[in-house]
């Protein structure tokens, strides 16, 4: 019997040392969570009991004091009994260990309960109990880390908007445990609890009162309320009549009512958001810029873990509904805005900015270039310096160069307009140049008017085609010309004047200039 004994207490003092030294390990969570935990005692505890049933069942089916002495009086029957006792203190300390872990209870709190429930049993079950009511901390309080927080990977398309989800998933999760609590009142907080004391009073601090307070009065970790909360209203209107200014400012506080609730033992419960800055509030502008960067700041984590390459990430701005693809490059002071959709594998340089842009695959936007309510197909180059005003659309291999203006027109595919040119209510074809300094005059003072050029088009340099004007399929328009007809397809179109050279022209000119500009030699006065 004495083996045995030993046995009994192998058996169950490792779950013990886990719960109790290394509540935090994440092997002691998963260990505790199976079921199978007091298995190993009760099952020595039905080997011994078992075989002596006959002599045990009756001092326990008709119990007197003296049968249960005689009992317990015996070898057997003492390690029969101190086999009952581990593996129900076990059983106990299990459920204490995992309930304190849902209710966020502190370690340094539980530890000691579990010690006491190892040496003595109900006693610290009793205790457990008492500051399990006293303490109020809010069940099933996993960090709200459900399939949308980072706590499990959330599985999101690229360029979810994160800081908006993060922000709805907390509220909804709080409106969803205030409504299930049915409790008097539940407060949404932003950080880890207040010191334990504070938090069975039920105590609410201003936050002038903890900057004035002396070091060794403020909290290493506290609480802060950011000011939503959820009440049943027939139990609050009573507690507000308790409310009094009985402060140094000499206001009335709606978080004294949580004390007054408190007190008379009504229950009020804490939710924790899993990060504090989701419940950030804004008074000012500096405010709300704190607020802004930390909501783009989650955005660029969660395009960077979708796999976008941000360089310099704090230089570039993101708006929460935009989406990229997987392996864009985006350079230093990137701006997009609005709801832009970029693909994959697409490289936005230096100082561009996009606003409810649309790009495909591969797509190369060169420095500095403004893309407005426009969508770019796979493989378009545009930049550096160019903008696209709204309703431009530029089709598979389109390039748009430097200085390059587009409002409101159709660039075909492989299409070039490669520098210094404004193309205004236009459609132009596939395989087709612009040269440069080409102007589209769309409007005549009274009215916008379309032009229409064709495939396999090429225009001259210093161009000017006066809208309405229609090219045709592999028409030539010349250089300097200024086209106010339809050129037919594969015609050459001409409009400037006929050049005229004048031999000795520029010789005659500089002698004549000279002649002009020759000083005259003051005349001489006659003495008499």
């Amino acid at each position: 019997m004495s083996t045995l004994f030993s046995l009994s207490n192998l058996l169950v003092l490792p779950f013990w040392a886990l719960v109790i030294l290394l509540p935090r390990w994440r092997w002691t969570a998963r260990i505790m969570r199976s079921p199978f935990v007091s298995a190993a005692p009760a099952a020595l505890y039905a080997a011994l009991v078992l075989p002596r049933l006959g002599e045990i069942w009756p001092a326990v089916s008709r119990p007197t004091l003296s049968g249960v002495a005689t009992l317990l009086g015996s070898p057997a029957g003492a390690t029969i009994a101190w086999a009952h006792f581990l593996a129900f203190d076990l059983f106990v300390g299990r459920w204490i260990y995992l309930d304190s872990q849902e209710r966020r209870v502190s370690a340094w709190l539980v530890a000691p309960v579990l010690f006491l429930s190892l040496m003595l049993g109900p006693a610290g079950l009793l205790f457990y109990l008492i500051v399990r009511s006293v303490a109020q901390v809010s069940p099933a309080q996993e960090p709200l880390q459900s399939a949308n927080y980072q706590g499990e990977k959330m599985k999101s398309s690229p360029g979810t908007t994160q800081g908006r989800s993060r922000r709805g998933e907390v509220l909804r999760h709080f409106l969803l445990r205030a409504l299930a609590a049915r409790q008097a009142l539940t407060i949404l907080g932003g950080a880890m609890l207040i010191t334990f004391l504070a938090t069975l009073a039920g105590i609410f601090v201003d936050h002038r009162v903890i900057t004035a307070a002396p070091a060794w009065l403020k909290p290493a970790k506290f609480a802060v309320s950011v000011s939503i909360y959820c009440f049943t209203l027939a139990k609050l209107w009573p507690a507000l009549s308790h409310v009094k200014p009985n402060n140094k400012h000499r206001e009335i506080y709606l978080t004294d009512a949580v004390s007054v609730l408190n007190s008379s033992g009504e229950t009020v419960l804490a939710e924790i958001a899993p990060d504090p800055r989701e419940t950030l509030g804004c008074n000012t502008r500096a405010d709300l810029a704190a607020v802004d960067r930390t909501f783009r700041e989650w955005k660029r984590d969660q395009l960077m873990r979708d796999g976008v390459t941000i360089q310099l990430p704090e230089t570039v701005l993101v708006d929460p509904d935009v989406t990229i693809g997987e392996d864009t490059i985006l350079e230093p002071t990137v701006q997009l805005l609005g709801k832009t959709k970029i693909g994959a594998r697409c490289t936005i340089r230096t100082g561009s900015v996009l606003r409810d842009a649309t790009l495909g695959d591969a797509v190369l936007v060169e420095p500095h270039c403004v893309i407005d309510s426009s969508r770019l197909e796979s493989e378009v180059i545009i930049g550096p310096f160019a903008r696209l005003r709204p309703e431009s659309h530029l089709l598979k291999g389109a390039k748009v160069g430097n200085f390059v203006e587009i409002k409101k027109s159709t660039i075909g595919e492989g299409s070039k307009a490669p520098h210094l040119s404004y193309i205004g209510d236009a459609k132009v074809g596939s395989k087709s140049n612009i040269g440069a300094g080409t102007i589209t005059c769309n409007y005549d003072g009274f009215a916008k008017h379309p032009t229409t050029i064709g495939n396999r088009v090429f225009v001259g340099s210093d161009t000017v085609l006066v809208a309405p004007v229609k090219l045709g399929d592999g028409a030539y328009i010349a250089a300097g010309s200024v086209i106010t007809e339809n050129v037919p397809p594969d015609a050459l179109g001409i409009a400037r004047g006929r050049q005229s050279t004048k031999p000795n022209w520029a010789s005659r000119k500089r002698r004549e200039l000279s002649s002009t500009s020759a000083p005259k030699k003051p005349k001489r006065k006659k003495r008499r």
